[in-house]
């Protein structure tokens, strides 16, 4: 009898155990899968995950589908300048995977894509209107949106007028992500004079 129950202890045991075990691991999964898009710890690495790095005015917006039927707002970007600081498209935190920063431009409009309908995606829509600074990563989609791009980080790569003024005019730009604190707050038109500004013709 005393065997018996000390059997069915140790069974008991091992049932609870591996329920905990199989409770601890779901819960990791969860809050894996529920994590937000990569987190910037500085400028360096995110301008080495951009493919383009460009200054202009949100001119234009509109919602499609793509080719799963999510939806995405497309905004056109009338281009002033574009950048080049060193290491874009490099991504530095893997250098085995170096992709090539995009070549210059010679169109001022630059498609931008953003998950979701405006205002109800997970970063904040770009407005038609506001003057940006915009770090860019190819769509990799096909067809129509083939040359289109997505902000690098959702909302990381999104940096806008700071006194509200055209970004000729403003003298910082500022970080609107609020969790990428590894990126600096604003830069300044020194800072990007050192980019080898380009203005597509």
């Amino acid at each position: 009898m005393n065997l018996n129950l000390r059997h069915s202890m140790t069974v008991l045991a091992t049932v609870l155990a591996a329920t905990v075990f199989l409770t601890s691991a779901c819960t990791g999964l969860v809050q894996t899968e529920g994590s937000r898009h990569h987190i910037y710890a500085s400028l360096d690495e995110l301008i080495g995950d951009s493919d383009l790095a460009i200054e202009g005015t949100a001119v234009d917006q509109s919602t499609i589908e793509d080719a799963d039927g999510g939806t995405l707002t497309a905004v056109t970007l009338a281009t002033t300048i574009q950048y080049s600081p060193r290491g874009l498209g490099l991504k530095p935190v893997d250098t085995g995977a170096a992709r090539g920063a995009a070549p210059l431009r010679t169109s001022k409009e630059v498609l931008v894509l953003q998950v979701g309908a405006p205002g109800a995606g997970p970063a904040p829509a770009l407005k038609a209107g506001t003057d940006y600074l915009l770090f860019l990563t190819r769509s990799g989609l096909k067809g129509k949106l083939t040359d289109a791009y997505f902000v690098t980080g959702g909302v990381a790569g999104i940096f806008e007028a700071a006194d509200r003024a055209t970004t000729k005019g403003a003298t910082s730009l500022a970080r609107t992500s609020n969790e990428d604190t590894g990126l600096p707050e604003t830069l300044t038109r020194d800072q990007l004079d050192q980019w080898n500004p380009t203005r597509p013709s």
